[in-house]
């Protein structure tokens, strides 16, 4: 028996549940479970609805298509009213079914609804879950099931009838699925169904068999699902049929349309998938050439941002009198009852976003679009030997098998080896992996899994005499392929490779060969831990022995001015904490640690500062540095959002950035909910106390321009009141804030921001002076202050780089100066002047002293004033010189020395000595030493130039 017939007959058995090979498709879920309708089946509302029975399911989506127009069917979605084209959807047992658009693929069970008889000419709607239509509600039985009689509208509606002879259908304005309506407007009117010009209301419904929305709809993913299926986006409009692709520029961020792709790079532009964003109606739009973002709108166009930052609703549009696909329209809201300005916005083929309205034609123009699967390609399987058969699918000898493949996704297929030979596969002439291996008798079975195909493949399989390879390994490695048997060997030719996954943190190295390369066998990695292992000139029996090495991180620590690295080691091993340590010079202070550009934690102690990475299983780049000894950064820093309800500026409780972002927002608006104010706390240090300054300027850097084009846009600085939250708790609510009236003092006059036509790029440093209020609150442990928006012209949105931003020469800081001061010395006629000689202006140090010297003529006293203010100049020394000193100075100073007519025994001092002395009798005459025993007076002449007569006996 030739041994193709053998494997055949010896495989059936296990085969038989084996049919031809199909693509994975992890992410298409779709339930097509038993279509196909039998003639047994009973056929209701003239063949529109096929009801199922114990043998046939029959499913359906039931929409609601409300319009407006009467002709073709479905020309117009009025959005106000039915929300058209959406579909019954259960809720449970406990909420109202409703009328939604699809779910993701996984999800969409409870929107498919097959008919089952439920009494005569009665029926009653099961989901894809198996539970029934209650009153509006689901239950679990059919005998709870509500009961309905159907009557043809037309040729593609229904209505659905209950007991009380009320019509199924969408609430007006609402989602919710009842059966009242308004019976005062005759296209609500609960029991016509349809209108008087005869088109679909909003008691009437489609049965739309879910083949014909699946097979035409993209595929929805499950929230965080990875797209598997990618689909072009391509216009509806006749006038783009030349370029109708909806593709993504080589900019990387925003869009144009363009004529369908060949090129593989070109065609990632423009395929897409969808990945439902809650598990819900809405969806983020992904572009598989950067599928780590999603689509989203600013400005009126199509851009690239952060995944989940924007999420739409497909909304499909059945068009049958138009075209056998389904249109769709991408819109980020259902609309509402108002009409075209609440309506959320649409996207149109000109990729800009316009807001809905409700009278848009819905097919064949800017407003829908096709969704069309990414390409199908050809895969080959050829058998190139007699030796080797291709299972599954069955292809004869020297035939070849060609498999359809959607882009992107898999073929898995088997095949059969007979014993002492070895498979040798070639994908596309490159040599791949053999596939799991299992014993049969006489041949082995291997399973294999040709990956992520983007392009016609041709698979080669050979069979090969075989060598017999042994293969040891340590713990940290497994052997993927080829399958080893129980004594760790298997049957290689000499083109094969060994593919390794590796434990994370762990590489290969081969630390012997028998009979094999005359040189270690090269490894190639192929990244997530894999690796190759080329085996070229094995000509025998060989052994092969592989070992584990732990991957050796490298570390690169650079440090700033101010930083004293002690402990940097330049490696660390994988899976190993890492620790760096450092001290301040020369007065630095405040440590600011970036590793790979992420500020990190410091922890301080005894004067030592260490930074500890855990678990490290990457190089890391690590930058020390710290602020000079007059700057003090901010300690904490955030922004609260105004209004009570959380959206997109805030986080929890409309509190954001602490910790968290790199910026800080102001913005005082009209309206509550856009007010933004920020919130800064510094921490005065030891030394910058002890330290004399005489300015202090907070010092800002610009992160985004004011978001207006005209108009002056201005913030201001005020204090933050002790009554406020702490920072790291501070929200809008908790602090109490009001728009119309700001908390807080002004620190500052209003500060001009600038706007966009002044030509601001990031990066523009605003200092204000703030020096009175941080030099009279310096002894505190802590000063917190906030910035707030200005109201002038219009709102405006301005924003500073915050202390998380990763860069210190954006961290706001508070710059204490010392600059030097001047005294002006100025002393009027009567006054001598000793030091300085003679008036004038003189510098001084910040936080020096100043003092000056001075003499007062006969018949006078002085008088100092330094700023208008008198000091107490004291008392005369033995020379009749004055000395006053002024301390601290931190500031210019005026000092005026007067001199005031008379004399002053105030200025007297004891020590003041007689430079002259006379003696005169009773007579007036002028006498000379006087005999003690006689009465005489004496006149004494000081120093001072004072005079003293007295009598003496």
């Amino acid at each position: 028996m030739k041994k193709k017939t053998l494997l055949f007959f010896c495989m059936m058995a296990c085969l038989t549940a084996i049919s031809a090979v199909t693509p994975i498709e992890a992410g298409s879920i779709k339930n097509n479970t038993l279509q196909a309708a039998a003639s047994t089946t009973e056929s209701i509302a003239d063949g529109l609805i096929t009801v199922s029975d114990d043998n046939t399911d029959i499913w359906y989506y039931i929409e609601v298509p409300y319009s407006s127009q009467v002709t073709p069917i479905g020309s117009i979605i009025n959005d106000h009213s039915g929300r058209g084209f959406t579909v019954l959807t259960s809720k449970g047992a406990s909420t109202n079914a409703q009328f939604n658009p699809l779910l993701p693929n996984s999800l969409r069970k409870v929107q498919q609804w097959k008919v089952v008889a439920n009494g005569s000419d009665k029926y009653s709607l099961v989901n894809g879950e198996g539970k029934y239509f209650g009153n509006l509600r689901e239950v679990s039985t059919l005998e709870e099931a509500l009961q309905f009689t159907v009557t043809k509208m037309n040729n593609y509606f229904v209505k659905l009838l209950n007991s009380s002879n009320i019509a199924l259908g969408a609430h007006p304005n609402y989602t919710e699925a009842r059966f009242d309506g308004n019976p005062t407007n005759t296209n609500l009117n609960q029991n016509t169904g349809l209108p008087a010009d005869g088109n679909p209301g909003l008691r009437t419904l489609r049965f739309v068999p879910i083949a014909e929305i699946d097979d035409n709809y993209p595929v929805i993913e499950a929230q965080n699902s990875v797209p598997v299926d990618w689909f072009f986006i391509t216009s509806t409009d006749p006038d783009k049929t030349a370029t109708p692709c909806l593709t993504l520029k080589a900019d990387g961020t925003t869009f144009e349309l363009a004529a369908q792709a060949t090129g593989s790079d070109d065609l990632k532009r423009q395929l897409f998938g969808f990945v439902s964003n809650d598990n819900g109606e809405k969806t983020n739009i992904i572009c598989l050439a950067d599928p780590t973002k999603s689509m989203d709108v600013s400005s009126n166009s199509l851009t690239l941002s952060a995944m989940g930052t924007k999420s739409w609703i497909l909304r499909h549009v059945i068009a049958p009198a138009n075209s056998n696909k389904i249109q769709g329209v991408i819109r980020d809201s259902r609309g509402t009852a108002s009409g075209t300005t609440s309506g959320g916005v649409i996207i149109t083929n000109e990729l800009k976003t316009e807001n809905w309205n409700y009278n848009f034609t819905t097919y064949d123009n800017k407003y829908t679009w096709f969704y069309e699967p990414a390409p199908t390609y050809d895969v080959t399987l050829t058998e190139s030997d007699e030796n080797i058969s291709i299972v599954n699918p069955s292809v004869n000898a020297g035939e070849t098998a060609t498999c359809p493949v959607k882009y992107g996704h898999s073929l898995t297929f088997s095949y059969a080896v007979n014993d002492s030979y070895a498979p040798e596969v070639t994908v596309n002439g490159t040599l791949y992996l053999t596939g799991v291996a299992e014993a049969g008798s006489g041949f082995t079975k291997y399973t294999l899994t040709v990956s992520n195909i983007t392009e016609n493949t041709a698979i080669v399989l050979s069979a090969v005499p075989a060598i017999a390879v042994t293969v040891t390994a340590d713990e940290h490695i497994s052997i993927i392929s080829p399958t080893l048997d129980i004594n760790d060997q298997y049957l290689s030719i000499s083109s094969s490779f060994i593919q390794l996954e590796m434990d994370e943190g762990y590489t290969p190295r081969i630390t012997s060969v028998v009979n094999a390369d005359t040189v270690a066998p090269a490894i190639t990695s192929l990244g997530s831990n894999l690796y190759n292992i080329l085996l070229t000139q094995i000509t025998d029996d060989a052994i092969i022995a592989i070992a584990a090495d732990p991957i050796v991180l490298d570390v690169e620590v650079t440090a700033g001015i101010g930083i004293s690295l002690q402990e940097a080691p330049i490696n660390a091993k994988y899976f190993t904490d890492y620790s760096l340590s450092f001290v301040f010079t020369e007065g630095y202070h405040h440590p600011y640690v970036k590793v790979n550009g992420t500020l990190w934690p410091v922890v301080e102690n005894d004067g030592v500062c260490t930074i500890t990475l855990p678990d490290v299983r990457e190089n890391k780049s690590i930058r020390v540095e710290a602020f000079a000894p007059s700057l003090l950064p901010v300690t904490e820093d955030t922004y609260v959002r105004g209004g009570n309800t959380i959206t997109i500026y805030g986080t929890e409780n409309q509190h954001t950035n602490y910790s968290q972002e790199g910026v800080l927002m102001v913005r005082h608006s009209s309206a509550d909910i856009y007010e933004l104010r920020s919130y800064l706390r510094f921490d005065p240090t030891a030394e910058i106390r002890a330290t004399p300054y005489n300015q202090v300027l907070l010092r800002l850097v610009m992160a985004a321009n004011p978001d207006r084009t005209s108009g002056n846009q201005y913030y201001q600085i005020k204090t933050a009141p002790a009554t406020l939250d702490a920072i790291n708790t501070m929200t809008w609510v908790s602090n109490g804030e009001t728009r119309a009236e700001l908390k807080g003092d002004s620190i500052s006059e209003y500060i001009r921001a600038g706007f966009v036509s002044e030509g601001f790029v990031p990066g523009k440093v605003m200092e204000t002076d703030v020096t009175e209020y941080i030099l009279e609150n310096l002894a505190e442990d802590s000063i917190r202050i906030q910035l707030a928006g200005v109201l002038t012209s219009s709102d405006m949105l301005i924003q500073f780089y915050a202390r998380e931003s990763g860069n210190i020469d954006y961290v706001p800081v508070l710059v204490f100066n010392a600059l030097p001061s001047s005294v002006d010395l100025t002393a009027d006629n009567n006054i001598i002047l000793v030091l300085p000689t003679e008036s004038g202006s003189t510098q001084v140090d910040c936080g020096a002293s100043y003092t000056v010297q001075f003499k007062v003529l006969a018949g006078y006293s002085a008088q100092v004033t330094v700023d208008e203010q008198i000091v107490d100049a004291g008392n005369p020394d033995e020379n009749g010189i004055y000395t006053v000193t002024i301390n601290n100075i931190k500031a210019n100073i005026a000092v005026e020395i007067a001199a005031i007519p008379g004399t002053s025994t105030d200025w007297i001092i004891s020590n003041d000595p007689v430079i002259e002395v006379h003696y005169y009798n009773l007579l007036g005459q002028e006498i000379y030493e006087p005999n003690t025993t006689d009465i005489y007076i004496t006149k004494k002449i000081y120093a001072s130039k004072r005079v003293e007569i007295s009598k003496n006996r």
